[in-house]
């Protein structure tokens, strides 16, 4: 994660605009060109943009108290703005990022938010020695102050995100024992210790020469990292995160090397908990170095966890087949849309990029037909050549092909922006029982099937990204005693027992009824969540035996998901043969099913 204090020091643009259905739109475009959400490509997050609109649902000139913010959420989710509904507040660090402190007269750009007035945004952050303030982000300067509840100040809503930043979790912070400490929720390396009080500038000099932990990068942190390890929960040491040490007696004002107006210098105070400029660069003052240490998720949990997308699939069918509303029978997947598939495409047409997974996907060989091995060749032959700006190409594993498969289409399953030939299309992953074939997604419809690999299929490269789904099953899942199983691979959570095989209306108003955990959010599994649990690698079963156990593979072992293949035709995975694709008498057959849930996504 990159916290720079200026969107002027990126190479490119990381503020993309989008329109209501997600699709990116040129820089310039505004409301009018059907602006309506930012991605930061940086945070990963999504953030609304105002409407101009006087009275509609995200009037930029409404202002609401604390308590009415959730009102005003609980609208923007039920209008599914943007095509969500998982809208929520910011914490401090998430709207604190959208701030450009390059700039003097507004710091959030309104060539970006035009709609957004200059004023303080509430975030989530209560003040804890005050409960009855709140924090705030002022958007003309960029600072955090704090406001009653009772006042009425502007929301800006945000969504997505992966959970940690700006919030506290156990393993957080590591203290090597050294004098430092890294933080995976940025992936930032501290000074565990107080430098003394000096002037900033001197401080920027002190922090390049140090070599602590010999480390020669030590940097004095510009304003948004040194506000991420100001703990809003503040303890009784000054508002410090515990592994740091804090400085002894006086005012707690840290310096960052952000500068205001050219001549003030910005600060965090440790004793009171906000942030503002401060005096002139020469006031005395604390500092703590900062380097860049690397990936901000935990060194322990390996890659990111895979992000599951919605199938795509936007019809849905009654019991006898009929075309109805998608929401007519809750929880089918047409209407539990519950992560839209968004690409956005180089302007040279060799790649586009996933914007939910961040993987890079070759879009310039749709006629390449290969057999198994020589398809490795080809793509070194990418790598070599640096095809797209990329020189880490691959064949990509089953569910990452899967996850640009768009069920809401067929012959060919994916958008029509993509290239794809209704073809066989390579992956990495070989079949485990037997060696002559290894794994493809059949385009023409969207299934997995074992292919044999002296057969020519089709080549999709892609490059970025680490899957966890590879991580064994022993680091993969977590099994809590209260008859739940979390995948820290892709964030979803599993009933760990098996109900009764049931039709498909029944299946869909058990998980609705479900209170499994305390969680009232249970669902039916769409293909796409389904897939992630087919075992590729360890043993000789299809399903993890150590975990799911009494996994139901006779006399079939297909399990429905909420994926319908046709009218009366549903997909499924088939836990006995490792393969899926769809089956007969969708709505009233009965087949073994799993609930699930999103936990982190």
């Amino acid at each position: 994660m990159r916290l720079e204090e200026s969107f002027g020091a990126f190479p490119e643009t990381p503020l993309a605009k989008l329109d209501g259905s997600g699709s990116a739109l040129p820089p310039g475009a505004d409301w009018a060109a059907g602006a309506r959400m930012i991605h930061d490509r940086n945070t990963g997050l999504f953030w609304e943009l105002k409407s101009p609109e006087a009275g509609s649902v995200n009037d930029c000139g409404a202002r609401y108290t604390f308590a009415e913010c959730g009102a005003y959420l609980s609208r923007l989710n039920a209008a599914r703005f943007g095509g969500f509904d998982d809208w929520r507040l910011p914490n401090r660090d998430e709207l604190r990022s959208l701030m450009d402190y390059g700039r003097e007269d507004c710091a959030l750009d309104p060539a970006v938010f035009e709609n957004a007035p200059v004023g303080d945004y509430w975030t989530k952050n209560v003040h804890k020695k005050q409960p009855w303030f709140a924090w705030t982000i002022f958007s003309g300067f960029g600072c955090a102050v704090v406001k009653s509840m009772e006042s009425r100040q502007y929301v800006m809503a945000v969504r997505g995100g992966d959970g940690r930043f700006g919030e506290w979790y156990s393993g957080r912070f590591t203290d090597h024992g050294d004098g430092t400490v890294t933080d995976h929720a940025t992936g930032l390396m501290w000074q565990k210790g107080t430098g003394e009080r000096t002037a900033p500038e001197t401080a920027e000099t002190l922090c390049a020469e140090m070599t602590l932990a010999g480390y020669t990068d030590w940097r004095l942190p510009n304003i948004k990292e040194l506000g991420t390890i100001l703990n809003p929960d503040e303890n009784s040491d000054g508002w410090f995160y515990e592994p740091f040490e804090a400085a002894e007696g006086g005012m707690f004002h840290y310096a960052a090397s952000t500068v205001f107006r050219g001549q003030y210098a910005w600060v965090v105070n440790f004793t009171m908990g906000y942030d503002g400029y401060y005096g002139s660069r020469q006031a005395p003052l604390f500092y703590r170095a900062v380097r860049t240490a690397g990936a901000a998720v935990p060194a322990e949990a390996g890659p990111a966890p895979f992000i599951v997308t919605h199938t795509g699939q936007t019809a849905a069918h009654d019991l006898k087949g009929r075309l109805v509303a998608p929401d007519r029978i809750k929880g089918l997947d047409a209407a539990r849309v519950t992560l839209p598939m968004r690409f956005a495409y180089a302007l040279d047409g060799q790649t586009f990029r996933d914007e939910n997974t961040g993987l890079t996907w070759d879009a310039g060989h749709p006629a390449v037909r290969l057999p198994w091995k020589e398809a490795a060749a080809f793509i070194r032959g990418l790598n070599a050549e640096a095809y797209g700006g990329h020189t880490d190409w691959r064949l990509p594993e089953r569910e990452e092909l899967r996850s640009i498969a768009d069920y809401g289409r067929t012959v060919p399953a994916a958008s029509e922006a993509i290239p794809t030939a209704a073809d066989f299309y390579w992956t990495a992953a070989e079949h485990k029982l037997d060696r002559h074939l290894a794994w493809s997604v059949y385009f023409g419809y969207g299934c997995c099937i074992g292919f044999r690999k002296d057969k020519p299929a089709c080549v999709r490269a892609v490059c970025g990204g680490k899957l966890r789904l590879l991580l064994p099953a022993a680091e993969r899942f977590e099994i809590h005693p209260d008859g739940t199983v979390t995948d820290t691979a892709t964030g979803l959570m599993w009933m760990q027992d098996e109900p009764e095989p049931l039709a498909l209306r029944d299946a869909l108003e058990f998980c609705t009824a479900l209170r499994l955990g305390g969680y009232d959010d249970w669902a039916l599994p769409n293909l796409k969540e389904l897939g992630t649990l087919v075992n590729l690698s360890e043993g000789e079963q299809w399903y993890f035996s150590e975990v799911f156990p009494d996994t139901n593979t006779k006399p079939q072992g297909f399990y429905q998901s909420t994926t319908a293949f046709d009218e009366t035709f549903g997909w499924g995975c088939n836990f006995q043969f490792g393969f899926d694709g769809y089956y007969a008498d969708r709505m009233c057959g009965k087949y073994p099913f799993r609930p699930v849930r999103r936990v982190n996504v």
